[in-house]
């Protein structure tokens, strides 16, 4: 498939996948040609440079960014650099150090989503697993915004949502997994006043809970974090709709 096709593709899965948490108006339809007018106005073969990549603002916290790359792609009808394990410095190198920083171009709370067209190998899975947790840990240790810090304890949402990254091959997102109809229905549960009223009702504490890892592909697809307890619908003809629920770790 033409890689601009594929771009159009994951524009519309992304759209269907963030419209609840984030502020996808930007995601406009656009053709092919369009597309690929876009592409090749900034791409200079360099890793942030394609003109396809998108921010978007959190519907509820304004000033916390998801910024889509479509890293490293090629110039069109060109091959491009392969991804190895120095992408993750390169990154990392995108957020800015401090507010004097004229080099990097993402505040410190920023979130990523990186679509890449090499195959995922298991040494960029756990660079990108480490550089989280380097994020979550820079987070922690600096603390975040007033403003975004005032937001967060609002809504009862945990530290490690901000400074997320998830990586995908451009295949994952190509098609829409969370729609098939053998795939249960998964709902991400990651505010504290939501939690504990589940836990209540329930009787049990996350640790008795089955365990569902950020790397897995729906955990990929929710942008999930430790602590999210994940609400799954699975469906038979016998009982039907019976829900489980599994945390994040």
């Amino acid at each position: 498939m033409y890689i601009v096709e594929k771009i159009n593709r994951t524009r519309k899965v992304l759209k269907e996948l963030l419209e609840n948490e984030w502020d996808v108006s930007l995601i406009n339809d656009l053709s092919i040609k369009e597309l690929e007018i876009m592409y090749e106005n900034a791409n200079t073969n360099i890793h942030e440079s394609t003109g396809c990549n998108i921010t978007l603002e959190h519907k509820k916290i304004k000033e916390h960014k998801l910024h889509v790359l479509y890293y490293n792609f090629p110039e069109l009808n060109r091959g491009g650099t392969k991804i190895n394990k120095t992408c993750c410095d390169k990154l990392i190198g995108l957020y800015k150090d401090s507010d004097d920083d004229e080099d990097g171009i993402f505040e410190k709370e920023d979130s990523l989503l990186v679509i890449i067209v090499d195959p995922m190998s298991e040494t960029i899975e756990k660079g990108i697993e480490d550089m989280y947790l380097q994020n979550t840990e820079l987070i922690l240790k600096e603390g975040l915004r007033e403003s975004i810090e005032e937001k967060r304890v609002s809504l009862g949402l945990d530290k490690s949502y901000f400074r997320n990254i998830q990586m995908f091959h451009i295949d994952r997102l190509t098609i829409n997994m969370t729609k098939h109809e053998l795939v249960p229905k998964h709902i991400k549960i990651n505010t504290e006043k939501e939690q504990n009223a589940l836990l209540n009702k329930l009787g049990i504490t996350k640790n008795m809970m089955p365990v569902i890892l950020r790397t897995d592909a729906i955990g990929k697809y929710l942008r999930i974090v430790p602590g999210d307890i994940v609400e799954i619908h699975r469906i038979s003809q016998q009982t039907g709709i019976s829900k489980y629920y599994r945390v994040c770790k």
